[in-house]
């Protein structure tokens, strides 16, 4: 768990796509092998708009969420229709692009919280279709540092 909110001590993020901005610290459980604990990763999510910053971290992505989220994007950035998500069975960060017709212009929603029993906070920007090669190079990246552990019994 990191203790400091002060994100830019972080360096940069491994995924940065409009105002969010993710970094990844490491597996939450470095010698767990197995396909589910295994695969959890100790993150650190901002995102910020018109006055409102919002900071969480924790184990709340894993390997897997990433490998969605690279494959959604592809599909979208293809055909410029749809939307791709990127989001785990925990419920504190979830994040949407969604295609808005063939003009290129996407819509990313991000809805993040620290306590999701008791709080709640989105953010919604519109980004252009140029953004998401550079998200999906992330996403891959993220998966050079961090593989997918038994993938298979994952579905991967």
């Amino acid at each position: 768990m990191i203790s400091s909110m002060n994100v830019d001590s972080y360096g940069p993020p491994a995924l940065h796509l409009g105002a969010l901005r993710i970094w990844v610290h490491g597996y939450q459980f470095p010698d767990a092998v197995d396909a589910w604990d295994g695969n959890w990763l100790n993150v650190t999510a901002h995102d910020e708009g018109h006055g409102t910053r919002v900071v969480i971290t924790g184990a709340v992505l894993d390997t897997v969420s990433f490998q969605t989220f690279a494959t959604e994007l592809k599909k979208v950035h293809s055909a410029l229709e749809g939307e791709a998500r990127l989001e785990s069975v925990e419920p504190n960060l979830s994040a949407r692009v969604t295609a808005q017709g063939r003009t290129g212009r996407m819509v990313l929603r991000a809805e993040m919280t620290a306590d999701h029993m008791h709080e709640g906070h989105w953010f919604e920007q519109e980004v252009d279709q140029s953004y998401l090669p550079t998200a999906i190079a992330a996403c891959e990246q993220v998966l050079k540092r961090f593989p997918i552990r038994q993938a298979s019994e994952r579905g991967v």
